[in-house]
């Protein structure tokens, strides 16, 4: 029997906050011999952990598949970003870095490809086959398919670029994704179980 939208909708915060959790201890426990590889200082000072992106990753790819159908794009668009977030984390030449989507693209467009260019390629990429997927089969001609994909992708890969910059600052990605997405939390709302599923892994 298919729970209702309300019902998949805590089904799939709740799935998601757990995953959250035990990916994040599984990951310390794992991790625990080479900890300050995997270990950066923010800008108080303060040392934080790489494995929070994977952690709540996992979170969200549970929370999604426990959503229902549907969720594929999500789930492209998530693994995507977290994986070359990660590469960029683990990767980046601190000697030569790039600040900001500016500082990539004029490395990119001077043929010089920083961990950050990467990212910015890869989240792309993959935000447009999470498009593609989107409007797949949605009747529409190729040229009006086309369209929809391009400006999908960019909307996609523009909300990635949007949190990567609130993310320079504890809680403001959260807060921001909080009023983004209490629209779609109302009882019955299509895209409720979804939306749920990535508040619960954050």
């Amino acid at each position: 029997m298919r729970l209702p939208t309300a019902g998949r909708t805590v089904v799939s915060f709740l799935g998601a906050a757990t995953a959250t959790v035990a990916a994040r201890r599984l990951l310390d426990l794992t991790t625990a011999p080479v900890a300050r590889s995997v270990t950066r200082t923010n800008h108080r000072g303060e040392d934080v952990s790489l494995l929070e992106g994977p952690a709540v990753t996992v979170g969200a790819i549970t929370g999604l598949a426990l959503s229902g159908a549907g969720a594929l794009p999500v789930v492209v668009a998530t693994t995507g970003g977290a994986l070359f977030g990660l590469l960029d984390d683990l990767t980046e030449d601190v000697t030569t870095r790039r600040k900001g989507l500016r500082g990539h693209l004029g490395a990119l467009a001077r043929g010089e490809l920083t961990t950050g260019g990467a990212k910015v390629l890869g989240i792309g990429a993959t935000s447009l086959v999470a498009a593609a997927l989107i409007h797949r089969g949605d009747g529409r001609g190729r040229a009006g398919r086309t369209l929809d994909v391009a400006v999908t992708g960019a909307l996609v890969a523009g909300s990635a670029n949007l949190l990567n910059l609130l993310d320079l600052r504890p809680g403001r990605a959260l807060k921001a994704l909080g009023v983004a997405a209490s629209p779609w939390l109302r009882c019955g709302q299509r895209g409720g179980p979804a939306t749920a599923a990535l508040l619960g892994a954050a």
